[in-house]
């Protein structure tokens, strides 16, 4: 998928879902873990244009068919911060 059509697809989906449920959808959570290292920069760029302000769509280890290799295995999150993509993390007691 190329940046334009997952703008697009990603557009016409939110706004589905808003008129469907009647608020705001905030958060995104892409198929099958599909973001990569391939498309990650124009991924937060999309979702940050159609105003999302969370996504968990990245898999922390790799596959044979998705997952980012090192990324942190500890629960994270990226959220958007009205200015930039913020990356949060929460450690377990130790």
């Amino acid at each position: 998928m190329t940046e334009s059509e997952f703008q697009e697809d990603t557009l016409k989906a939110r706004n589905i879902l808003q008129a469907a449920i009647g608020c705001e959808v905030i958060g995104y959570r892409a198929p099958s873990f599909s973001v990569s290292r391939s498309n990650i920069d124009w991924y937060y760029r999309v979702l940050s244009a159609a105003g999302f302000r969370y996504s968990s769509s990245v898999f922390p280890g790799k596959t044979y068919l998705y997952g980012i290799p090192a990324f942190p295995t500890n629960p994270t999150g990226l959220c958007y911060t009205g200015t930039r993509w913020v990356w949060w993390s929460i450690r377990s007691p130790e």
